[in-house]
């Protein structure tokens, strides 16, 4: 099972020419008055993961990114980029599966969003622990209406994996509203190891932007 570099996400090929995303991300933190997790002593990895959302208005395929970025010395920072999507696909926007409409996470800080547990109960991924705000898109078409829709609770936004057997340009159902990450490889050798030694039991906050406030 290869990797593969998608011709369809411009923002990831985009964001592998930053030179130091992680300290542009800082910046963006503090113009928005968000939250940047430094390391200390109960979190020698305290992990910053920021959903970047394509100004791409695609849904069929995986245009947008997932960054993991810490401290890793005094000022001195990792950054990791993963292909994702921080919107529901394609076929979940035309087949809603709540009546109320397709979930879109909102755009902004989400405190503790999330903590270790089971997507579905079937594999290791990070599952909402904490309401969250979503606008409900319930035209049914297949394009992302961003409105005041919006619905507030506990409505297992989680970020997990796509396929654990093949890697795919093409969403397919794996987001109706989760964050995912489109690579099983990066996901089961990078991310699980990370997570699980920087989250522990402990909460995970999260970041969803827009590539428009990336400035780039």
């Amino acid at each position: 099972m290869k990797s593969t570099q998608s011709e369809y996400n411009k923002l990831f090929n985009k964001l592998l020419r930053v030179p130091d995303l992680a300290k542009r991300l800082i910046e963006i933190a503090k113009e928005l008055n968000y939250p940047i997790f430094k390391q200390n002593e109960k979190y020698p990895i305290n992990l910053n993961i920021w959903g970047i959302r394509s100004k791409d208005t695609n849904t069929k395929y995986y245009n947008d990114v997932i960054v993991f970025f810490y401290e890793r010395d005094f000022n001195i920072w990792e950054s990791m980029v993963f292909e994702a999507t921080t919107d529901p696909s394609n076929l979940n926007l035309e087949k809603p599966i709540n009546s109320k409409g397709c979930a879109i996470l909102r755009e902004g800080y989400h405190e503790k969003l999330w903590k270790i547990g089971k997507h579905k109960g079937q594999y290791k991924a990070l599952v909402q622990a904490n309401p969250c705000c979503v606008i409900r898109d319930n035209n049914k078409d297949d394009k992302i209406d961003i409105s005041d829709n919006t619905d507030c609770g506990m409505f297992g936004i989680n970020l997990h994996r796509a396929s654990s057997w093949q890697v795919k340009d093409e969403i397919g159902l794996y987001s109706a509203g989760c964050q995912v990450i489109k690579d099983v490889n990066q996901w089961n050798n990078i991310i699980i190891p990370l997570i699980t030694k920087a989250v522990g039991d402990g909460y995970q906050s999260y970041v969803l932007i827009n590539e428009m406030d990336l400035d780039l």
